[in-house]
Formats: C-alpha cells, structure tokens, sequence
C-alpha cells in the first residue's frame, strides 16, 4: 500500500538475516536493511530506507500524501548499485507509485507501478541468485544473462465479509528489457478467525510466462498459512506460533514454522521462522 502517516508519527525497522535462495547452489549471503518514515505537515510524509550485501547496495527516498476521501499515494525512487557474477559493476535506478483507498463497504483497492529506466538496476535477488557455489555455475554466465525487468503493473482489490473474514483478487503484469518475454499473474485469497484465536489464510494464484520465443508455460501456486496467539491479545508483549505451505504445481512445496512477538511494551518485534523444503534440506 501507498506510505502515508499522521503528523508527527515515527516508525523505523532494522533487519538483518542470510539470504537463502530457493536453488540450493545459490550463496548464502548476509544481508541487512533499514527503513526510516516520518510523519509531516500538510499530510505528507517523506521516507526512505537502505538494503546492502555483499555485491549489491541500494538506497531509497520518497514522498507519501495522504488525500482524504481519495485515499493515499505514496512515490519513490531507489537507486541500486550492484554486481552479478563474471559482469562489472553496475547502476541503475527504479522509479515506483502506489495507490490505496478503503471505502466505508469495507472494500479496499491497491495499485502499484514500477518503471526501470535503465538496464543497470537490479534488485537484491536478482543480483545474490547470480553468485553460486564455486563448484557449481548456477546456470548463469558472461553467454547467458537472466532477464531484466522493464516495468512492473499490479492491482489488488479486498472486500470484508464481517465476521466471516475477507475476500481477496489481485493481478499483476509485468515485461522486460529489450526482450519480448512477459508475465502475468491472477489470484485470489481468504482469510477468517477460527474460534476467537486462529488465523487462517488460503491463496491461490496463476502464474503464466511467455519466454521471447513466444512459448507460454503456466504454473499455479497454493499457499497456506495459520497463526495461534500463546498468550493473551491484551498481553503487553504477546507470542504468537505461525505455519506456512506453499507448493507449485511445477516444484517443490515449502513448509515453514515460526514463533514472533513484541517486547518492551510492543515497542520491539522479534521473529523467528524455519522453513523446509520437500525433497530437500532444512532452511532458517
């Protein structure tokens, strides 16, 4: 959704972990990150935030409204440094608009789009998923590179249901950089509350891409995902247990366990997680 806050508020995150990719060739690299949002007259709110690892480094900076009746937008632009394997260094940079407003039927839309306006900028993934075990070429080199995304369009739209929890539709496009090649995706999801205590969510999507050759591959991914309270909702530093499935009907299915929290009042969160993939090893 749009960045937008009421005069005066502050919120900031700081995150550091291992990037672990779904090929088991791919590096773990370690990789942090740092958001800063501030609250000003006039509702606006500017923001900006850092993502740094090895080989790639990328800062942002943007600007937040909020519009009343109209809802939210929010604009930014990131500008990434990075290096993919056997390449030089390069930059870039990613212009992105985001759009949010809920109606008082309970009915919420989101729209995002994102431009790249140079073949230099690369996101963290695409960048860690480049660099493999000494011993194993990751299927990239200096003869063939991945693709590079050009743009990126998305809208999502969600309806509470009341007590019966909500519905959810969402669609996205998206193309790439001197290429042909193009992708779309189409989903739904629900979630509720079961029993005053559990969360439950399920999401189905359709994945479908067409390569340059004009071949189109589809692929539809399944998610589940379950969160239960352990203590008290008024407990000042409550603890919660979470699962999560994903599978694809090209792929593996990842399940993933967890335990995530608050502190100090709720003034920090702390979270958890171990993931572990059918037919293969464990991942934290």
């Amino acid at each position: 959704p749009a960045i937008a806050l009421r005069q005066g508020y502050l919120k900031y995150s700081v995150a550091g972990g291992q990037y672990r990719s779904s090929s088991d060739y791919v590096r773990h690299s370690p990789v942090m990150s740092a958001e800063l949002m501030y609250g000003l007259p006039w509702n606006l709110t500017v923001y900006g935030g850092i993502q740094t690892a090895e080989h790639y480094q990328s800062g942002s900076a943007g600007l937040g409204a909020m519009l009343g009746a109209w809802g939210a937008l929010s604009a930014d632009v990131t500008h990434a440094r990075s290096q993919w394997y056997g390449d030089d260094t390069r930059s870039g940079q990613r212009w992105r608009v985001r759009y949010n407003e809920g109606l008082e039927s309970g009915t919420t839309l989101s729209m995002a789009s994102e431009e790249y306006d140079s073949e230099g900028y690369s996101s963290l993934t695409e960048t860690l998923n480049t660099w493999c075990e000494s011993d194993h070429p990751c299927g990239y080199s200096s003869v063939y590179r991945p693709l590079k995304q050009k743009s990126r369009t998305s809208v999502s739209l969600s309806q509470s249901l009341g007590g019966a929890g909500s519905l959810s539709l969402n669609g996205s496009r998206q193309t790439y950089r001197n290429d042909s090649s193009n992708g779309t995706s189409w989903g739904a999801g629900y979630s509720t509350m079961l029993w005053g205590r559990l969360v439950v969510s399920l999401d189905w999507s359709r994945n479908q891409n067409t390569d340059r050759q004009g071949r189109t591959s589809t692929d539809n991914l399944t998610s589940l995902y379950m969160s239960l309270p352990l203590s008290g909702w008024s407990s000042p530093n409550p603890v919660y247990a979470s699962y999560q499935m994903n599978g694809q009907s090209h792929g593996d299915t990842n399940h993933e366990l967890g335990m995530y929290g608050d502190t100090l009042n709720r003034r920090l969160h702390w979270n958890v997680r171990e993931r572990y993939r059918d037919g293969a090893g464990n991942d934290k």
